[in-house]
C-alpha cells in the first residue's frame, strides 16, 4: 500500500485507540462532554460500565488490526 494510505489508516486506527481509551478510562466523562446534551437525566451505572467494556473491546480491536498482520508476516 502506499504510504500516504497507510498514514491516514494509522491517524483512523490512533482516533479508533483513542475513543476506546477515553470510554474505557473515564466513561462518565466521556458521556458528559459528548452526549449530556441529548439527555433528560444522567444514565444509570450499567450504562457505564457497558461502556467501559464496549471501550475496552474497540481497544482490543484496533490493537488485533494492526498485531494480526504483522504477526502472518513474520510467520510467513
Amino acid at each position: 500500500m502506499p504510504t500516504p494510505i497507510l498514514i491516514i489508516v494509522y491517524i483512523f486506527l490512533a482516533v479508533l485507540f483513542a475513543s476506546g481509551l477515553i470510554n474505557a478510562a473515564a466513561p462518565c466523562w466521556a458521556w458528559k462532554t459528548f452526549e449530556s446534551w441529548k439527555a433528560v437525566s444522567e444514565p444509570s451505572k450499567a450504562y457505564f460500565v457497558t461502556r467501559r467494556i464496549i471501550g475496552i473491546i474497540q481497544m482490543l480491536a484496533v490493537v488485533l488490526i494492526i498485531a494480526v498482520p504483522a504477526i502472518i508476516y513474520l510467520l510467513h
